[in-house]
């Protein structure tokens, strides 16, 4: 019997699923709404939204542009070192992309912004 278990291959996907999530509340609620930059593509996808504010309404939304940034380095990725390579990050990118659009609309916007408000009072 053997005393390691492997951990099974779904876990991993979900918490991809569960840590973009995350990363995509800290991107919209902190650092997109208080003007600050993070790091990477999303740092890009915010200056870029910041800069067309006035040419499109609201900007252009920082999903389609985090998404279109890592298309190249997909494509990429993949031909030099194969799919099994990408397909987490793969997995990882369309979750956050996932999570930034649907944490700007409408409810879950609104208890968002509460549940922040309530842990700072």
């Amino acid at each position: 019997m053997s005393l390691v278990k492997k951990k099974d291959w779904y876990l991993d996907y979900l918490l991809i699923i569960v840590g973009t999530g995350l990363m995509a509340l800290a991107i919209n609620s902190v650092f997109d709404a208080t003007g600050l930059v993070t790091g990477g593509f999303s740092g890009i996808a915010i200056l870029v939204k910041h800069w067309t504010g006035e040419i499109i309404d609201g900007g252009v939304p920082l999903w389609l542009t985090n998404i279109t940034l890592n298309i190249p380095l997909f494509f990429l990725g993949w031909r030099i070192k194969g799919f099994s390579f990408v397909k987490k990050a793969l997995v990882g990118e369309i979750s956050l992309s996932t999570w930034l659009a649907i944490s700007r609309c409408g409810i879950l916007r609104e208890m968002i912004s509460f549940w922040l408000l309530y842990t700072v009072v």
